[in-house]
């Protein structure tokens, strides 16, 4: 049988092409992309499910609900300027209900955070079912009339005396002041909120039974629980008939988490996280249970499958077995399961990669979440029968308006790391790539240490491949030693071994691809965040070969970061081996801070400033001591408002800003993109660009034995050829023909009225001169360059501030034919549009000034736009200029 895939139109892959604006990647197209989130699949198809946008103008991030049928049919459920996030559908998949920010009716200026809200599916306005002070933390609907929620009782008598005083001090970890989030229940008719828990540590996760009848509910009665895990948090069956509770799960090594019942309510499916330390809930493999509620006994699901679940949540239960991703190094395998007892081996069913998935409660409908590397992520549709899955059509259609950005080669790549072991990553090829050139490589390190890459979409504004791979860059994404998604032992390998094997990981994969002479080794650059910002930091202190790095919420300090960081205890006693008391030589040895001496590489630094995961302190260290040493450029940027991870839009887009500026300027040298008083093809861009240009004697050009010849740059993409900065100017002209008499000040005016005879004949004049070989550009390469460029041309808009109709060019004829007819507007070269060669150099009035001759089948044709050109019109002959290219033409060259 042919194995199912997905059908995806083919993206647009460029390798070698000169690409116009428009199909390369800003970032802000990296910041304000679409992305599907929560699904909820209904019994008969339909799919609800979360599409989140972007507002740059107003920095806010924005998630709605919308509902797709099986015709295909999209409509949005919800709207605003908040958000609406995790739906849930009611039994009777009449209503579907949510968490809103949305402002109460008649307002209350005592409620704050998320409320539950309640949509009719066959039409009507949401309404909110609570009112919690501090919000809601969790929802479940019991049946089609009654919903469980978690939330945050209403302050005590202490809680509103300190409010009054304006007390916010807080004792840290105070196990006798815990929040009290219990479990409550509302009654959609009447709107009646019944209190069903007492108790005084937090319930952090909520489950209930398809019957109504049960609900699973953990309670963390540590508060320290986060920071060291030693006291795991108790769960409970709750009979909600009869409101009483039983603690179940009492012996277990690991904490379980993600409760689901299996739909006919006689079984608690759970995951835990299985691995050599579970009293330090340490990085392990992901592994499936299931407590019968009668007998209250464990059963592990046996996944026949050794690296465990892609994640806590990769399986819904459905009838007759499971639904699951199995974690698969770069790809999680959609699998299916069936119930214990039927002695049926597990069904793998899809070779593509799926991120996340949804089922109806038959389990018959699927929504499958998948991308890959140069598809964005989509919901695409799917069907179980008869113990077979058939995809279907593709449900959601985000990102229209980035379909015409190009994107590179990119593929799976091996080679032996630590320990000679294999280790797998993802390379991004440059987007102008051609064998036998060498190219700066850019590694991305994920974080974690237990994250991975996959064979997916990855463009954020933590990593974006796209900015660098059109650049000239290769990107690589190594899954080093302590990834998740290879199993136990490589997951687990790093404990007591922390940067022993992922540093020559990273190294050696740099390594492989200098040795399959892909890769400059004088042109390397290195970023993460979080645990890949720890790794980049790392690899400063280790070698100087990195000209650039950008290292995000990184740490330097394993000491402090033990007592600051909200699970230091149990983190760096896992990778460790105990505290920093116990084992201070080995906090010495692994901190970065203790030799940053050492680094030369140019950095910057990265941090919200509420981090706790890895505390902002860090950074601050890290700054402090490359700054007070002064071997190596450093740049520290803090976030307001931020935590471990960046939430406003506007934040994200200046950490890409930063970030491309600091590798522009130090990897790729060339001049920063944002500086904010330089934006494309503005006059003072122009201005600024044309100081690239070579002058002698006053005019633009490049002697040659007593000549003036035209200056020619290089541009990315066209290897083997050079075009020149501006079109052939009137000195250059008069150098190559001695009787000719340019007037003073029209030295770099552009020369015209030349027929194509002329511009041919030049060509050959300036081969003979240089012994190099000059001719005019194809069509193909005018197109692609005018395409490249920014900004206004010489041209009518350029004198108007518009474009006039064509019933308006007699009357501009008339007015101008006093001064000498249409030669007059041409202006000297190097004032209008601008497009960017290799490095600092410029090309110039691509768009305007003269017209250009061009070859097209062999043939000179002469093509505007020009300073009096309009639209569709043949260029007037007054203005016919040329420009001309150094090197053999695309049909000549060797490829």
């Amino acid at each position: 049988m042919k194995p199912l895939v997905f059908v995806l139109l083919a993206p647009l892959l460029i390798t070698s092409e000169v690409l116009p604006m428009d199909r390369l990647w800003s970032e802000e197209d990296i910041v304000t992309q679409e992305r599907p989130s929560d699904a909820v699949v209904l019994s008969d198809g339909r799919v609800v499910w979360v599409k989140i946008t972007v507002d740059l103008k107003e920095n806010r991030e924005l998630a709605h609900l919308w509902l797709t049928d099986l015709a295909g049919t999209t409509r949005q459920l919800t709207r605003g300027t908040v958000s609406d996030r995790h739906p849930a559908a009611s039994p009777d998949e009449k209503l579907v209900a949510f968490l809103s920010d949305r402002p109460l009716p008649g307002g209350s200026s005592e409620v704050k955070g998320p409320q539950v809200w309640v949509l009719p599916l066959n039409g009507g306005e949401p309404y909110p079912v609570t009112r919690q002070p501090k919000g809601v933390k969790a929802f479940a609907f019991r049946s089609s009339e009654r919903i469980l929620f978690l939330a945050e009782d209403a302050p005590d008598a202490l809680d509103r005396l300190r409010t009054s005083q304006k007390d916010e001090a807080r004792v840290v970890e105070d196990p006798q002041r815990q929040p009290r989030v219990r479990l409550f229940e509302v009654e959609l008719s009447s709107g009646n909120i019944r209190r069903r828990t007492t108790n005084t540590s937090p319930i952090t996760s909520l489950a209930v039974s398809p019957n109504g009848r049960w609900a699973a509910l953990q309670i963390n009665v540590s508060p320290s629980f986060e920071a060291d895990g030693r006291e795991k948090p108790e769960t409970y069956l709750m009979d909600l008939e009869r409101g009483t509770m039983t603690r179940i799960l009492a012996d277990r090594r690991a904490t379980p988490q993600a409760f689901r019942f299996t739909p006919d309510s006689t079984t608690l499916a759970f995951t835990e996280t299985f691995s050599s330390d579970p009293h330090l809930e340490g990085a392990g493999v992901e592994l499936l249970y299931t407590l019968d509620l009668i007998t209250l006994k464990v059963h592990e699901v046996d996944l026949a499958w050794p690296r465990g679940l892609a994640s806590p949540h990769a399986f819904v239960p459905v009838p007759n077995g499971f639904w699951v991703l199995l974690a698969d190094g770069v790809r999680n395998r959609l699998a299916f399961l069936p119930s214990a007892g039927k002695d049926l081996p597990r069904k793998d069913l899809l070779p593509d990669h799926v991120h996340a998935f949804a089922a109806s409660p038959d389990g018959e409908h699927l929504a499958l979440l998948h991308s890959t590397p140069t598809e964005p992520p989509q919901w695409w549709r799917g069907q179980w029968r008869g113990g077979q899955l058939t995809l279907g059509a593709q449900l959601t259609h985000l990102n229209g308006h980035l379909k015409g950005k190009a994107h590179p080669k990119v593929e799976v790549i091996r080679w032996v790391g630590a320990r000679d072991e294999l280790v797998e990553g993802i390379l991004y090829y440059p987007l102008d790539y051609r064998e036998g050139k060498r190219y700066p490589l850019v590694v991305m390190i994920h974080g974690g240490p237990a994250g991975v890459d996959q064979w997916a979409w990855e463009s954020s504004w933590a990593y974006a491949p796209q900015l660098y791979v059109q650049r000239g860059a290769f990107v690589l994404f190594p899954n080093y030693h302590g990834s998740s998604h290879y199993g136990l032992e490589w997951v687990e390998s790093i404990k007591g071994r922390y940067y022993e094997l992922e540093i020559p990981d990273i190294l050696r994969g740099v390594d492989h691809l200098i040795a399959q002479g892909l890769v400059d080794p004088d042109r390397l650059g290195v970023l993460g965040w979080s645990n890949g910002a720890i790794l980049t930091i790392a690899l400063t202190v280790t070698t100087d070969r990195f000209k650039a790095a950008a290292p995000g919420a990184g740490d330097v300090n394993w000491i402090s970061d033990y007592g600051t960081c909200a699970f230091g205890v149990r983190f760096d006693n896992s990778y460790f081996g105990g505290p920093p008391w116990e084992k201070l030589e080995v906090y010495i040895e692994k901190s970065p801070l203790f030799r940053l001496h050492r680094v030369t590489t140019p950095t910057l630094i990265f941090f919200g400033e509420q981090d706790t995961a890895v505390p902002t302190e860090q950074g601050w260290q890290h700054f402090r001591a490359l700054q007070q040493v002064g071997k190596a450029p450093v740049r520290f940027v803090l976030f307001p408002g931020e935590g471990h991870s960046l939430a406003k839009p506007a934040h994200r887009l200046r950490k890409l800003q930063e970030e491309l500026a600091w590798f522009d300027r130090y990897l790729f040298s060339r001049s920063p993109a944002h500086n904010p008083w330089r934006k494309p093809g503005t006059p003072l861009d122009s201005l600024l660009a044309r100081a690239h240009l070579t002058q002698w004697k006053g005019a633009y050009g490049v002697p040659w034995k007593g000549r003036l010849i035209p200056q020619t740059v290089a541009v990315p993409g066209m290897e083997g050829t050079k075009v020149g900065a501006v079109e052939v100017t009137r000195a250059q002209w008069a150098s190559l023909n001695p009787s000719i008499a340019v007037p003073p000040g029209d030295e770099n005016l552009p020369v015209v009225g030349v027929t194509a005879q002329q511009a041919l004949a030049y060509c050959r004049r300036l081969s003979q001169l240089t012994g190099k070989l000059y001719r005019l550009p194809t069509l193909g390469e005018w197109n692609q360059l005018r395409g490249r460029s920014q900004g206004v041309g010489i041209s009518w808009e350029y004198f108007l501030g518009e474009t006039p109709a064509y019933d308006d060019l007699e009357e501009l004829e008339r007015l101008l034919a006093p001064l000498g007819g249409v030669s007059r507007l041409l202006q000297p070269v190097g004032l209008g549009d601008l497009a960017r060669g290799e490095g600092e150099t410029f090309l110039f009035d691509l768009k305007g000034n003269a017209a250009e001759w061009v070859m097209e089948a062999g043939q000179p044709v002469l093509k505007g736009g020009c300073a009096a050109c309009f639209e569709d019109q043949e260029p007037p002959q007054a203005l016919a200029g040329f420009r001309v290219v150094e090197g053999p033409a695309p049909e000549e060259r060797k490829e």
